[in-house]
Order: structure tokens, then C-alpha cells, then sequence
């Protein structure tokens, strides 16, 4: 523990930082499966929405692994003030919450461009720059963050104006 630190105060762990990371994960991977059977009428929308929910199973792989290539001795030193500061704004997002202010295709997309615009890709680039066990690893994170983006680009070009993804109800 850091010699500015009380003995009595909590010091959150590279551990605990790597299992927040995994839940806002999960929590995305939850929110994304519940779009696409909201929106499975929708083919753009579905296949769009499969895929993020993909990508988001592999965040989840790829931060287990970068977690799992580290020592005990590591995991249970302090996290990055930063990256722990980063995180916990996503801890109190919830899929659930989300979707239930979800009345169509263009609030889906506004809530998918909020979330993967927002500091919880970056908190994802900032483990694989702190964490990755290898060059190839990073290398293939940051392919995989880049693409993660550009589908959200694509999805909006696929799905026209904003009037047309008003006309998208959910099932």
C-alpha cells in the first residue's frame, strides 16, 4: 500500500479494475443482445446489433486475457487512479434502464453511439496500453477496438435518416 495511503482506506487493485472492466462489458454485451431481439425485424438492425453484441464477447476475451497473463503479485497492486476513475461511471450503467427509454431505432442508435463514443473504449485502449502481454496482443485489440467504431459509422449509414430510424418500432 502506497505510504500516503491509511491503512484503514480500501486501495482498489489492478484485479478489481480488470473485473469492473469485464462487468460494464457484460453489461454491453446484455444491452446489445437485448436490441437485437427488440429489433430482429429489422435486418439491418439485427445484423448490426449481432455484432456488437459479438464484439463485445470478445472485449470480454480479450480482457480476461490480459488479466490472466498477469502474476497474483501484479493483479494485487493498486489500479491507475485514472483508469479506476474511468470505469466506476460505468459501473451504474444498467442495459435494462437503458431499454426501457428506448422507443425506437434512432433512440437505439443514439444510446449505441453514446455508450461506444464514451470513455468505456477508452477505459478498454487504456488496459490494452497498461496491460497487453505482447505487441501482437495490443496490436489486435486496437484492430478490433477501431473496427468496434466503424460499425457504428456503417450502421448509421445503412439505416438512412433519422426520420427513417424513427419509423423502427422495437417488437
Amino acid at each position: 500500500m502506497p505510504a500516503d495511503t491509511p491503512a484503514d482506506t480500501p486501495v482498489d487493485t489492478i484485479e478489481e479494475l480488470f473485473e469492473m472492466s469485464i462487468a460494464t462489458e457484460r453489461e454491453a454485451e446484455a444491452f446489445y443482445s437485448s436490441l437485437l431481439k427488440s429489433f430482429s425485424a429489422h435486418t439491418a438492425s439485427a445484423g448490426f446489433f449481432a455484432s456488437m453484441r459479438d464484439d463485445e464477447r470478445a472485449h470480454i476475451k480479450s480482457i480476461a486475457s490480459m488479466r490472466d497473463a498477469l502474476t497474483p503479485e501484479a493483479l494485487a497492486e493498486p489500479g491507475p487512479a485514472h483508469a479506476l476513475q474511468l470505469i466506476r461511471t460505468f459501473l451504474n450503467f444498467s442495459a435494462t434502464e437503458s431499454l426501457s427509454r428506448i422507443k425506437d431505432l434512432e433512440d437505439a442508435y443514439r444510446m449505441t453511439v453514446n455508450l461506444e463514443f464514451s470513455e468505456l473504449n477508452k477505459v478498454h485502449q487504456l488496459l490494452v496500453d497498461l496491460f497487453a502481454p505482447s505487441d501482437k496482443t495490443r496490436n489486435s485489440s486496437e484492430k478490433m477496438l477501431k473496427a468496434h467504431l466503424e460499425k457504428v459509422h456503417a450502421f448509421h449509414d445503412a439505416t438512412g435518416e433519422t426520420t427513417d430510424r424513427r419509423a423502427v418500432l422495437p417488437a
